[in-house]
C-alpha cells in the first residue's frame, strides 16, 4: 500500500491503488509538485507511475511501462498464472514456481 500524507499533520490525502508487489523506487521532494514511483511484481517487470500533486483528483498515470517479449506473450492478459510445484530428491525437497 502506498499512501500520500500531508507533511505537517499526517492527514491521509490519497491511497494509491496497487496490486500485490513492491514499490522499489520513489522520487519527489517537498519543493516539487509531482512524484514518481516504480512498482514491480512477479508478473510485472516494472511500471513507473507519475502523479501531479497540483491536480485535485491525485490519480497516478503510467509514465513508463517496462515490458519484455515473453511477458507480452504470456502475461496476465494471456491467462498466465504461477503455481508451486514440488519435487522430492534424495537430498532435499525443492519448490519451483512454473
Amino acid at each position: 500500500m502506498l499512501q500520500l500524507r500531508e507533511l505537517a499533520t499526517g492527514t491521509l490525502c490519497k491511497t494509491f491503488p496497487l496490486p500485490v508487489g513492491t514499490v522499489i523506487g520513489y522520487a519527489g521532494e517537498k519543493k516539487h509538485k509531482e512524484i514518481f514511483y516504480k512498482f514491480i511484481s512477479f508478473l510485472t517487470p516494472g511500471i513507473i507511475y507519475h502523479c501531479d500533486l497540483e491536480k485535485k483528483d491525485l490519480e497516478p498515470e503510467v509514465s513508463l511501462d517496462v515490458q519484455i517479449n515473453m511477458y507480452v506473450l504470456c502475461g496476465p492478459a494471456a491467462g498466465f498464472t504461477s503455481q508451486p510445484r514440488y519435487f522430492i530428491s534424495a537430498l532435499v525437497v525443492c519448490s519451483i514456481l512454473w
